[in-house]
Formats: structure tokens, sequence, C-alpha cells
């Protein structure tokens, strides 16, 4: 057994870049095979549509509100868009683009890391096989970018702290510059990149002559242009440096919730054992410390103390944060970030604590399997959505929030519609395939709602919602709520005001509810409909009824 493992491995040797080569194409193909688009992708790309179009980086026309979090990400959808290509596969290329660039970056650190490119190739593998990253690959959103920023910064400032860069200054350049592309992608990625900082900050210190300003400079200057100028522009366009979606999500987070997120995610990809193995090798290494024993071995010398721990406070810090947010309700997409270092981390604990090679390849395929099968074991669970769940939303028959946005745009076009207003929860898709100014009702992209919103619960991101009274002084029209599609015809056929907080989520003041307010059933693909609360008139909706393109159903008082 050990003979034939020796002639493949030698084969192997001969043929490296095969293997190399096979491995990233098969990485890349089964990322590929897991794409998807999610609802959210959708606010990103009304910001940049409203902004190629010349309306500015809103929400609504003329309303100013930032109700994104990934600048970096919008400027870079607003290109395609102003070429009139679709953001949804320009998400993809990008996507795909930022993934292929994290397993490349992953490689490098492993490699500078374990001295071993097979270890190195196993990291990659790991990371690549684990489903939730090989689906947020794609998404429509920033994950990936800010992952692959994150890392770029994370090998120059290893390389640096390590003295194996032969031009210091360009290295702190780079960390520089990668570090302002992961901050405008994301704010919060000055979690991650502070121990990062701190390390290099402890380098700075031992250095001496002349070259030490040039590379502090090096170090915080283009991130001090750059990032700074960001947020001294987001002060004076918004009024705030912390975005909308700061009041709406995190003012109030749920401590527990995101514990739990962060334990489901840990038993789902099986990192339980690793983390134990982990434990039992820093404590071992104390053992021997304070027994005054010594090692010579590469792997266990200061450095590589050091860059272990750089890392893993790292990671730790992003899992703390994760927690203290209140985690989220998609499919661990917060763990991206993170996920590089954390399969690069595991493969260095799995063979720094020794063990036979049995042991090693048990862990490293067990963390391997549960990597693939979750693209079929997760069904969503206890809050967070399975990537399946995610998709649906837009294209599930008895969903189909994309249709619901087609259908809007087509019986209520510009210029004719101007001045309609719809409110619902699903601010991605619906709004922006409609065209429509739109109501958050969760308040992302709502600053009113997002401070002064009523409570609806502890989850991620739905903490707040609009009132009815708010709805009626905004004027909207059409209420979808969170939308609720049926087979067309199948209903009651008139409501009273009570059941018309089916629609609000909250409670509907029969006082302010005009005379004129029905409820619309608006026709779907596929023998499906619509319901949704007409609260305010407008034209164009009158219109559509008249022409009977909308079934009205009556409100009796």
């Amino acid at each position: 057994m050990k003979q034939a493992a020796r002639i493949l491995l030698a084969i192997a040797e001969k043929r490296w870049r095969w293997v190399v080569a096979v491995t990233m194409i098969l990485l890349l193909g089964w990322a590929w095979s897991n794409r998807f688009i999610q609802d959210d992708a959708f606010i990103s790309f009304r910001y940049a549509r409203n902004l190629a179009e010349g309306q500015g980086l809103t929400w609504n026309a003329g309303e100013r509100v930032e109700g994104y979090t990934n600048f970096l990400w919008v400027l870079l959808m607003t290109l395609p868009i102003k070429l009139g290509l679709d953001p949804v596969w320009a998400a993809y290329a990008l996507g795909m683009l930022c993934f292929a660039g994290s397993l490349v970056l992953t490689f490098v650190l492993a490699r500078d890391l374990l001295h071993s490119r097979w270890r190195a190739l196993i990291a990659v593998a790991l990371l690549g096989l684990n489903y939730t990253f090989s689906a947020y690959a794609t998404g429509g959103l920033e994950t990936q970018l800010q992952a692959c920023a994150l890392l770029g910064a994370a090998v120059l400032a290893v390389r640096v702290c390590a003295g194996g860069c032969a031009r210091f200054t360009l290295a702190l350049l780079g960390v520089s510059l990668c570090a302002s592309v992961a901050l405008l992608t994301r704010l919060d990625s000055a979690v991650v990149l502070a121990p990062l900082y701190v390390a290099l900050l402890v380098w700075w210190l031992r250095c001496a002559g002349r070259k030490r300003w040039r590379y502090a400079l090096a170090l915080g200057a283009p991130a001090l242009v750059l990032v700074g100028g960001w947020l001294v522009w987001k002060q004076g366009y918004y009024g705030s440096i912390l975005p909308n979606t700061f009041y709406a999500k995190a003012a109030s987070p749920s401590i527990r919730q995101g514990f739990a997120y962060a334990y489901r995610f840990v038993t789902f990809y099986w990192l339980g054992p690793v983390i134990a193995v982990g434990v039992l090798y820093v404590l071992g290494q104390l053992r021997r410390r304070g027994a005054g024993a010594e090692s010579e071995a590469s792997e266990q010398s200061a450095w590589h103390r050091c860059v272990v721990a750089t890392l893993a406070a790292c990671v730790g810090l992003w899992f703390a944060y994760v927690v203290g947010v209140g985690g989220d309700f998609m499919e661990f997409r917060f763990f991206v970030a993170i996920l590089p270092l954390t399969m690069v981390l595991a493969v260095w604990m799995i063979w720094a604590a020794g063990g036979s090679a049995v042991v090693r390849a048990g862990l490293v395929l067990a963390l391997a399997v549960a990597g693939v099968l979750a693209a079929w074991g997760h069904k969503g669970y206890g809050g967070v959505e399975s990537i399946a769940q995610l998709q649906g939303h837009l294209s599930n028959s008895d969903e189909n929030w994309s249709g619901i946005g087609h259908a809007l745009g087509v019986l209520l076009p510009q210029p004719e519609a101007q001045g309609v207003v719809i409110a619902t929860t699903a601010a991605g898709a619906i709004p922006y395939y409609s065209r429509l100014d739109t109501i958050d009702m969760l308040g992302l992209n709502d600053a009113w709602v997002a401070r002064e919103g009523t409570s609806a619960g502890a989850r991620a991101g739905h903490q707040k919602l609009a009132t009815f009274e708010y709805l009626v002084r905004r004027e909207v029209t059409l209420v979808l709520g969170h939308p609720r599609v049926a087979k067309a015809g199948v209903g009651p056929v008139r409501y009273t005001v009570s059941e018309l907080d089916w629609f609000t989520l909250s409670t509907v003041d029969g006082a302010q509810l005009p005379e004129t307010a029905r409820v619309l059933e608006i026709p779907l693909p596929d023998g499906y409909a619509l319901r949704a609360l007409y609260l305010m008139p407008h034209p164009a909706v009158e219109q559509t009824i008249a022409a009977q393109a909308v079934t009205a159903y009556p409100i009796v008082r």
C-alpha cells in the first residue's frame, strides 16, 4: 500500500502542473455548477443602475439613503449596466474571477506557511470543495471580492513579517491597497485586517534606518487617502458614516442568535475535530514550554507561531464579530471572508499536531466530504436559509419575486406610472425589475423605518418594520408586504379591514384607510397571481383595473 502511494506521488510530482491545473478546473466547474442569484443582489444593482443613469447612488430618485454595505461592488456593477449588459451575468463573471483569485492566493499563503506545495494544494482543495465558499463564488453580492482582497493583504503581510520580500516598500503598498479594496467593499473588513496591521506594526517597530518612515507611508497613505476620502464623501452625501443598514440590522443584535449561527456553521462542516486537534496541540506546546523543552522544527519556530497566531486572531475576531451582530439569515455567507484562512489553519493544525498518516488523511477526508455533502444536506434550519431557498425566492412559481417585478414593470411602465409607490419586504428583484419607487418595509433602504420603525423580531435584517401610518404618510400605492403568490382566483373575493394586516404586517387603522382602497390580483406566469393592497389611488393603476388587466376585490367596512 505504501509502495503504491509512493509510486503515485512520484508520478504526480512529475506532472505537478497538470495536477494543479486539473484541480483548479474541477473546483471552478464545481463553483459554476453551484451558481445562483439572491434577492439582495438586486439592491446593489438598483443603486448601480441609478448611478449609471445619472441619478446618483440613490434608492429612489432624489432619495439619498445608503441601503448597501458594498460600495466598491456597486461601483463595479455600474459599468456593465452602463454598457447595457445584464448585471446578473456580470456579477457571475466577476465573482468567479475573484473565486479563482482566492484559490490562487490561498495556495500561496498555505505554501509559505506549510513549506509544502502538496499541503498547500490540499488547503486549496478543501476550500474549493466547501459548498458555502463554492456557491458564493456567485450569488450576485460582494462576498468573493471581499475574501480575495483580504487574502491579498494576508499574503503580503505574512511575507513582509517573514522578511521574504525583495522590496518591502512595494509589498507594504500592496497590503495597503488590498486593505483599501476590502474596506471599500465592506467596512467590517477592518475586523480581519486589525491583527494583520498589529503584526506589521510589531515588525515596523523592529525596523531601523531611514526606510522606516517610508514603510509607514507605504502602509498607511493609500488606505488613508482612499478609505478616508470615501468616508468624508459619505458624510457629505448621506449625512452619516455608518450605512443605513446598521440601524436596521445591528442596532439591537441577538447575541444568542449569533452564537447559534456560528455553532451551526462549525458543526455543519465538521470543524469540531480539527478545532479539538488545535486545542490539544496548543496545550501540548504550553506544557513543553513550561517544562523548558525547545523545538527546532521549522513548523514550530517562533515565526510560525507568530503567523499562526495572527491568522487565528483574524478568524477568531471575525467569529466574535459575527456573533456580536447576531449572525445572518443567509446560508453562512458571513463566513466566506475567513474560510480561506480557516482552511489554511486547519491543514497546518492537522500536520503540526503530529499523529499517523491515517489520522491526518481521515481529518482531511472528513472536511472534504462535509464540504461536498453540504450541497445536498442543508435544507434551511433555525432561521438560516439554504442556497436553494435563497434562489427559490426569485424563481419558484409560488414565490417568483423576479416574475412579480417584471409583471409590475409591464402593467405600470414608466413614465405613465410615475408617482406609483410600492411597499414590500422583498426589496430586491421586485423594485429592480419594476423600476417603481419603493418603500423597503424592513428599513434597509429607508432611513425612517431603520430608526423609527416598529420592532419586527430578532431575525437578522428583519428587526424593524414600517407602520401602517408611515405607509399612508408616504402615499404608497400598492402594499405587497411579504409577497404571497397563489394560483389565480384562489382566495377571498372580499376583505375586511382586519384581514388587511396580511399585507401591511402591522395593524391597519380603519380611519386612515382610503374609501377607494381595494385588493388587487396581479396575474403572473404559469397561472399564478399576486394579491396586493391598493392603498392610495393612482391613474395608471385605475387604467389597469378598467382594462381588466388586474382583478379588484372590495374591502368590506
